[in-house]
């Protein structure tokens, strides 16, 4: 019997086996398609051919197996959640940051005109393209990068002098 002759006879066997996990049809599929690759590969060792029914449903449990415990190793349980990171950040992060963000605005507030319209368009607000904002701020394309170095530089030392 070749292999496309053993495959219509025994498909059901496979599928019937597979279905009787509670996977997820991606992983069902993954699972008949595993059992008939190791068939393939190990269809020579086979030597009773009333044996293939039996050897496909045993490779089709082990497979199934297989996906499950793997599942179970990836998915969190309620004692892995506590471990997880909170996506907030804690009372004392959240006062940290909103200091440092009023520290922040406080400097770009100090800066000139010019170098505050810029870190506010650049850092504060939407992201646009430097056409964008050379347009919107009224100046050459050319100059918003040496602005934006010259603003950063004078932010750093306001803020420098803040920490001290």
């Amino acid at each position: 019997m070749n292999e496309v002759d053993t495959y219509l006879r025994y498909h059901g066997v496979v599928e019937a086996t597979v279905a009787r996990f509670r996977i997820r049809p991606v992983d069902r599929a993954d699972a008949v398609q595993s059992t008939w690759l190791r068939f393939l590969e190990h269809a020579h060792t086979i030597r009773e051919p009333a044996a293939i029914s039996g050897w496909l449903a045993t490779t089709a449990r082990r497979e199934c197996l297989r996906i499950v415990n793997r599942a179970a190793r990836e998915s969190p349980n309620g004692a892995d959640c506590e471990q997880l990171p909170a996506s907030e950040p804690s009372p004392e992060k959240a006062a940290i940051q909103a200091e440092e963000h009023r520290a922040i605005r406080g400097a770009v507030a100090e800066l000139t005109d010019r170098s505050a319209e810029l870190i506010d368009a650049l850092f504060f607000n939407a992201p646009a393209s430097y056409a964008e904002l050379a347009h919107r701020l009224d100046m050459p394309v050319g100059s918003i990068g040496p602005t934006r170095v010259r603003a950063i530089r004078q932010l750093r030392c306001r803020l420098g002098d803040l920490r001290a």
